[in-house]
């Protein structure tokens, strides 16, 4: 394993890897009993500052873009904590839950920061975005 001192970048060759270093280490972390965290995958790939503390920033990029290329990576804020592969449709559900509280929660402060803006600047903003629940209502439960 090659440690990696911070600050750094990655090289274009890590750019290359690196998302299939995380999906294989990912591999070994399948439904929620064996996720995995963010810094103890820096740690297992190397990430580490000078201080010896995981720095998983890259991680987490990764993480985004192969989620958004389908992979079905979630994660869980309860024991235990950390990503892991969707092996199973019961996993779903609450990690579904999960997002839909994030977003809810990010749509409040939005909403209430806009009227802090409209209150004290006088700017009025829209919330332009609505949620739809998606056609399989299965997922839920």
């Amino acid at each position: 394993m090659t440690e990696r001192r911070a600050p750094y970048e990655l090289t274009p060759v890590e750019e290359r890897e690196l998302p299939h270093r995380v999906l294989e280490l990912l591999k070994a972390h399948r439904g929620s009993a064996q996720a995995i965290t963010g810094a103890r995958m820096a740690v297992a790939l190397g990430y580490i500052d000078e201080q010896g503390i995981p720095q998983d920033r890259h991680i987490r990029r990764v993480i985004e873009c192969l989620i958004e290329d389908g992979v079905l990576i979630a994660s869980s804020v309860r024991e235990p904590v950390g990503y892991f592969l969707v092996e199973t449709l019961e996993e779903v559900g609450p990690y579904r839950a999960t997002l839909k509280s994030r977003a809810m929660k990010n749509l409040k402060r939005l909403s209430n920061f806009n009227r802090g803006v409209a209150r004290q600047f006088g700017q009025q903003y829209a919330l332009p975005l609505k949620y739809v629940e998606p056609a399989i209502e299965e997922l839920e439960q």
